[in-house]
């Protein structure tokens, strides 16, 4: 079984990412992609993140619960100064102080799964203010009583769009 540190190994991986202008620029993976975008390199019959297998040829080993990131923001960079190691939770606080992460406001009627609309709130909310029942209202517009707590709370449903 071959390891990552074998020559034969680091040939055919180096082979893969063919153009490497200087040890700055990236190193974009030519071979097998994911779905994602995440190049895959196949080795001791399993296919890893070409990414991860960079890291650990070139600098080490990943510690568990850890997730190799790119400083160049690049999927398929694999070059190893461009790699580095954090949690999840560090890698998407990089994205978000990027600007890579976008979560577009789905609440209230932005919401493609709402079962209320502003009529509805108001109705739901004068029904309440007359003393009908959490439940009863919760059965009238199929949804949870706990919704409609949160509705009366204004705990969702607080300003129109």
């Amino acid at each position: 079984m071959a390891d990552l540190g074998d020559p034969f190994v680091i040939e055919r991986f180096l082979s893969l990412c063919p153009v490497r202008d200087s040890k700055d620029s990236c190193w974009e993976w030519a071979g097998m992609v994911n779905t994602n975008g995440y190049g895959r390199f196949s080795f001791n019959d399993r296919h890893e993140l070409s990414h991860r297998i960079s890291f650990q040829m070139f600098i080490g080993d990943i510690p568990d619960g850890y997730v190799v990131c790119h400083s160049c923001d690049n999927r398929l960079c694999v070059n190893p100064r461009h790699l580095w190691i954090g949690t999840q939770s560090d890698n998407l606080k990089d994205a978000v102080a990027k600007g890579r992460m976008f979560r577009p406001d789905t609440t209230g009627e932005r919401n493609g799964n709402k079962k209320l609309n502003w009529g509805k709130v108001e109705a739901i909310r004068e029904m309440h203010s007359r003393g009908v029942k959490k439940h009863l209202i919760a059965q009238a517009f199929q949804v949870s009583p706990s919704t409609i707590g949160e509705v009366v709370n204004y705990k969702i449903w607080r300003n129109p769009a």
